[in-house]
């Protein structure tokens, strides 16, 4: 079965010191519609903005956690990405269509993402699906950055990565997100966010 997901999200709300240098999340896509109850987390994804310095690809980290003084970035978390691990940068899957944007760049290791861009974490095991990533277009132009799935022994925390789920869909806690660019000036968790997952229903697409 082929799943389209129309990418509108609705964007959170950060608080951040240097949002002018340093990257910053966006939004994610936390109860993410699914074909089968157990590919939920195949089609979760999390978008981010580069800030005004150049994001090369390998310097990315991001953590999900339950605590915010669990995080920045360490097996401690729920979810660690740690893109400078080699192998922790996947492909698009053949399968999966990408719409929306004059130009759709697929970003391998060793390439850099321009200062002021839009762009998007999605998973290699995102094969079902297809996606319309038009509110992330800047100009015409996003940024995909594929997590190997298949790697996540070397990429993700302990709990690693889950495909039926990764983010917590109801909870009266706070649960905590964090990007990085390893490169100075940012080089720690310089934009973290909270989001508690206790909506009204607990439906496909919050």
């Amino acid at each position: 079965m082929k799943l389209t997901i129309t990418f509108l999200l609705t964007f959170l709300i950060a608080f951040f010191a240097n949002a002018q240098t340093c990257p910053y999340l966006t939004g994610a896509m936390i109860n993410a519609c699914n074909s089968t109850a157990s590919n939920e987390g195949t089609n979760e994804f999390i978008t981010f903005n580069t800030g005004s310095n150049p994001f090369p690809v390998n310097n990315l980290k991001f953590a999900y956690a339950s605590a915010s003084t669990t995080p920045p970035f360490s097996a401690t978390s729920i979810m660690y990405i740690n893109a400078s691990v080699v192998g922790s940068i996947g492909t698009k899957p053949a399968t999966l269509t990408l719409s929306g944007c004059t130009n759709i760049n697929i970003m391998s290791a060793g390439q850099t993402i321009p200062a002021n861009s839009n762009a998007i974490i999605m998973y290699t095991s995102s094969a079902t699906t297809s996606f319309n990533l038009a509110p992330q277009c800047t100009g015409g132009n996003t940024y995909v950055v594929f997590i190997n799935t298949s790697n996540v022994g070397t990429i993700t925390g302990t709990s690693g990565f889950l495909s039926a789920g990764n983010f917590s869909n109801n909870s009266t806690t706070n649960r905590y997100l964090n990007i990085t660019n390893t490169a100075s000036p940012c080089s720690s968790a310089n934009n973290v966010v909270a989001y508690i997952g206790s909506w009204t229903t607990n439906i496909d697409g919050n």
